[in-house]
């Protein structure tokens, strides 16, 4: 089995609806699941997003077979075609298995669209920690020290503010997480987490969609990291 990847690319919100129509026609045997979705809440002012997710062996197989995709969706839809390939928003390793590892960014976007925020914010932190976790383990097998795999082994959680966690997450990814442009708000959006978590405390809206955008965004900052400046 080939390892799992979702690519996520750029579409203009007039080519959303059309293309959601044809997405039958992308169905290839890597395929393992797919979306076509409005703005983040991390860019509500953004471009509405297709996401793959595909079984490569590589990220830029991964890349080069979404972009392929989608212009056979374009044709398909009778959109124009463009002069370049379709931006791209990120890829980014999956954790193996038959239950998506970004399913609950997609639920966490569910939850803020039906107003249910304060698990909306919850079900952010989860997809943050089960991807840095997916992101520290690649990491440790390209290390190839088996020191560091068994330093990591018993490790359930992978917040990058945890103080077990973060040296961990910095000396791998080659990072210092307080360097993030949006540090202060993710310590803000952790203690919004905690008072959900351990005290029941409800959140606004526009709360809510905070949290969802600073975790996103601090994600594919770590994600970047990870992919280093070969990054497909």
């Amino acid at each position: 089995m080939s390892p799992r990847w979702s690519v996520q690319l750029a579409v203009d919100p007039s080519e959303s609806g059309p293309l959601s129509g044809v997405m039958s026609i992308a169905r290839v045997a890597e395929m393992r699941g797919m979306s076509v979705a409005g703005p983040s809440p991390a860019d509500p002012d953004g471009a509405d997003t297709v996401t793959f997710e595909l079984e490569t062996p590589e990220a830029k197989d991964a890349r080069l077979l979404a972009q392929h995709l989608i212009e056979k969706m374009r044709v398909a839809a009778g959109l124009p075609r463009l002069r370049e390939p379709t931006p791209v928003v990120w890829v980014a390793p999956m954790s193996e298995g038959w239950a998506s590892s970004q399913r609950f960014l997609s639920t966490a976007r569910e939850l803020l669209d039906s107003e249910h925020y304060e698990m909306a914010v919850l079900a952010a932190q989860v997809h943050l920690e089960l991807q840095v976790g997916i992101l520290v383990r690649q990491a440790v097998a390209a290390s190839g020290s088996t020191a560091i795999a068994k330093q990591t082994e018993g490790q359930r959680g992978w917040a990058p503010h945890d103080r077990l966690g973060r040296p961990v997450i910095e000396a791998l990814l080659s990072v210092d997480v307080t360097e993030f442009p949006d540090w202060p708000e993710y310590r803000a959006h952790i203690s919004r987490r905690n008072a959900i978590a351990h005290a029941g405390q409800p959140v606004e809206e526009e709360d809510a969609k905070a949290s969802l955008g600073v975790v996103t965004n601090l994600w594919l900052w770590l994600n970047a990291a990870a992919m280093g400046p070969d990054r497909p």
